[in-house]
């Protein structure tokens, strides 16, 4: 009897052990995608940090190329003042990726993070060379301009790994966005170099009139 019971007890309780089963692989999955969209979310805010960073970086390649073209003799305070709101928005960014792994998000997102830190480390010895007039306003333009495409890149690294296509496509459009800024910018600095070069001279002159001519 001690037999039959025991069979009859397992053939009940085999339903209640697979509904178990089914919860909790249902729960698992349900906390690990939690986990993941709060890793995501993290993720965003990181991109928002690094598109703040790009502002900031494209005014001071501006301005830098202002005081190049100008020999020194102008806009000292200007860059000055840009290069604080600079570095202001990369410690902003630094402490926003100290807390995350990168290297869970795959090889591009960890590889492009790698690679804009190491160019943001050479502007510290690009912005002594400018003060010293040991840059041309192509080389400046050149050394923020790789800056930011690298950082344009790190967003649209974070678009491929988004939790959700809608997610992936908002932030996809948004480094679009980003992209046709920095061309735009790229103008900007262009100009700022022809500007900076020749300052413009206010004339005023007095009209004349002119009457018939009398040989």
């Amino acid at each position: 009897f001690s037999s039959l019971r025991i069979r009859i007890l397992l053939v009940a309780l085999a339903p209640c052990l697979a509904f178990a089963m089914v919860v909790g692989l249902a729960i698992t999955e349900r906390m690990n995608a939690r986990t993941r969209m709060v890793h995501v979310q993290d993720l965003v805010g990181m991109a928002g940090q690094v598109s703040a960073l790009v502002h900031e970086a494209q005014r001071e390649r501006g301005a830098s190329s202002l005081y190049l073209a100008a020999k020194g003799t102008k806009f000292r305070s200007e860059l000055d003042a840009q290069r604080l709101r600079t570095d202001a928005a990369r410690a902003a960014l630094d402490a926003g990726r100290a807390g995350l792994d990168l290297a869970a998000f795959g090889a591009g997102v960890a590889r492009r993070n790698a690679t804009l830190t190491e160019q943001l480390a050479a502007i510290v010895p690009h912005r002594a060379a400018v003060d010293g007039l040991g840059r041309t306003p192509a080389q400046n333009m050149g050394l923020y301009s790789g800056v930011i495409a690298n950082a344009l890149d790190l967003v649209r690294e974070v678009s491929q790994v988004a939790a959700s296509a809608d997610l992936a496509a908002r932030i996809s459009s948004y480094s679009s966005f980003l992209a046709l800024k920095e061309l735009a910018g790229q103008e900007r600095a262009a100009a700022s170099a022809i500007f900076g070069a020749a300052p413009v001279i206010w004339r005023t002159t007095t009209p004349t009139r002119t009457g018939p001519s009398t040989r």
